[in-house]
């Protein structure tokens, strides 16, 4: 009998075993099955766009969004840095060397250039793709393979200009969770160049490639429509201004008044690059003796920043970034509206440390 009794509990106990063991297969497979999901990005809030026009203009090699700051650090090859807006917990997220970032939520999307070397590309394969990740650097993946030139992120949509051989120049547009296999998810709009990066609402302004006058297009429904005849380069809609670059003119920096259709001339020197934003345009000049000049955005209060041939002007809520042309291994700052500038410390001491953290494993 005392046999027959610790046989039935040895059955007894074996069957759990077996149960246990059957649960946990399970919930194993269904969370591999889960994990393999691709994930899904919530909806933008209304009225949400990627970075300002500016920035991408300029490269796209900075982004803020709400009080962090995204950025190329040319101190570590170009590698992709997270900061607080006031330069504060600065550090490397991926080897990624990003340009036309954009952001909103928990995500970043850019065009990865190449990458600065080590580990923590995650999801990515390839060095050229247009990739999304989140903000701390986690969950990277390839979401086009298209080589992007630029383009913005508008609602729930990214809005490129991409180029291939076979291709050529075109625009399209994806959402934010990519295209399916069946096509749905992405719009191919026409084979031809834009810079859809100026958006207010749900219109975006830019210069067509063909006459330069600029259009709009309608986002709810793509369709463009010519608004201003003329020879506009470089739009950036603010308020009831658009600044542009005037072709006709020598690249004068100017503005338009949407409302009372009238032109203000805000600079008369040739103008190679400029950012607007803040109450501030900083705009870089050509010529025999070039300098980088910060005013107000109605072209008073001149002053320059800095002598010399400067690039990637990005501007964050606090500070304005670049690069000198013949040393963009240095990345320059100043307040905004400062008259003085000096190396970034912050991004140089970060990327100081993560070259020691490299060192150590």
């Amino acid at each position: 009998m005392a046999k027959q009794k610790l046989s039935a509990k040895e059955k007894s106990r074996n069957a759990v075993i077996i149960i246990a063991a059957v649960v946990l297969a399970v919930v194993g497979l269904l969370a591999a099955l889960f994990g393999r999901q691709p994930e899904k990005v919530p909806a933008n809030p209304p009225g949400t766009v990627g970075n300002t026009p500016g920035n991408l203009y300029n490269g796209g090699v900075l982004c803020q969004n709400d009080t962090l700051v995204f950025f190329s650090n040319p101190y570590d090859g170009g590698a992709l840095y997270r900061m607080n807006a006031d330069e504060s917990d600065c550090h490397k997220i991926s080897t990624s060397v990003p340009s036309n970032l954009l952001s909103a939520g928990n995500y970043l999307y850019f065009f990865q250039t190449g990458s600065a070397g080590g580990t923590g590309l995650g999801g990515v394969v390839n060095t050229h793709t247009f990739n999304r990740m989140h903000t701390d650097g986690s969950k990277a993946m390839t979401l086009l393979e298209d080589k992007v030139v630029i383009g913005q992120l508008v609602g729930d949509w990214l809005y490129l200009e991409g180029t291939g051989r076979d291709k050529g120049i075109y625009f399209f547009k994806v959402s934010t969770n990519g295209a399916s296999k069946d096509g749905k998810g992405r719009v191919d709009l026409g084979k031809f160049a834009i810079e859809p990066v100026s958006v207010v609402g749900n219109t975006i302004y830019y210069s067509s490639s063909s006459d330069h006058g600029l259009y709009t297009l309608n986002t709810a429904s793509d369709a463009s429509r010519l608004l201003i005849d003329g020879n506009f380069w470089n739009p950036i809609v603010e308020g009831d201004y658009v600044y542009y670059m005037d072709l006709d003119n020598d690249y004068q920096l100017r503005r338009y008044s949407l409302s009372q259709g009238t032109v203000e001339i805000l600079t008369t020197e040739r103008v190679e690059s400029y950012n607007v934003g803040y109450g501030y345009i900083y705009y870089q000049t050509m010529g025999d003796d070039p300098h980088l000049v910060c005013m107000y955005t109605d072209g008073s209060n001149k002053q320059i920043v800095a002598g010399g041939v400067y690039n990637s002007v990005s501007l964050s809520s606090r500070f304005v970034y670049f690069r000198d042309y013949f040393q963009e291994n240095v990345l320059y700052h100043c307040q905004i509206g400062a008259s003085y500038y000096e190396p970034c410390t912050a991004a140089k001491e970060a990327a100081d440390r993560a070259a020691e953290e490299e060192r150590k494993k």
